[in-house]
């Protein structure tokens, strides 16, 4: 069955976006930000198999274990975003350390996980599931958190858009645009 991505507006004042991606059976949920209710109202009744957070920041993992505790469902995170992440889930981890070339598989699709830096002073601190050469990342670049490192994240960027193929991006914050 053919893959779509969904929009749930899930991250509260901070206006995460939380992608739903899937087919009528079961989903991934990338960045379940603040809201679990409003991941839920996108996923319906198909299956979460497992909930992505592309970093550590509060907006975007607020509700990572209420969402993934619905289907059982794994998390994933980078180990370098453990000390962001445990701001919000204390010493409750992730199940799986997301790497660069990690993949989850859902429908018809492999997400890949991509490194893209500079979103903060973390070392090897972005990572982005791609869909079929769509990137999620947030809007404008990934350098707006103190200590980040703008041209870092821009040299990363131009990798991803030149890896070939179509690219379709998804903002990370406020809007469902295409950029």
């Amino acid at each position: 069955m053919d893959a779509r991505v969904e929009l749930a507006a899930a991250g509260g004042r901070a206006g995460c976006n939380a992608w739903v991606i899937g087919d009528d059976e079961e989903v991934i949920v990338v960045d379940p930000g603040t809201d679990a209710r409003a991941v839920f109202d996108a996923a319906g009744e198909r299956e979460i198999l497992a909930v992505i957070c592309t970093h550590g920041h509060a907006a975007h993992v607020g509700a990572a274990l209420e969402v993934a505790g619905r289907d059982e469902s794994p998390v994933a995170l980078h180990p370098r975003d453990r000390l962001f992440w445990r701001e919000v889930h204390g010493d409750q981890l992730p199940e799986i350390e997301m790497e660069e070339g990690g993949a989850f598989e859902v429908a018809d699709v492999t997400l890949e996980v991509l490194h893209t830096p500079g979103h903060s002073p973390v070392p090897a601190r972005r990572r982005v599931p791609r869909f079929r050469g769509a990137a999620f990342r947030d809007r404008g670049g990934t350098a707006h958190a103190p200590g980040g490192d703008p041209r870092a994240a821009g040299a990363r960027r131009g990798e991803h858009d030149r890896g070939g193929g179509e690219a379709l991006r998804f903002v990370g914050h406020r809007g469902s645009r295409e950029f």
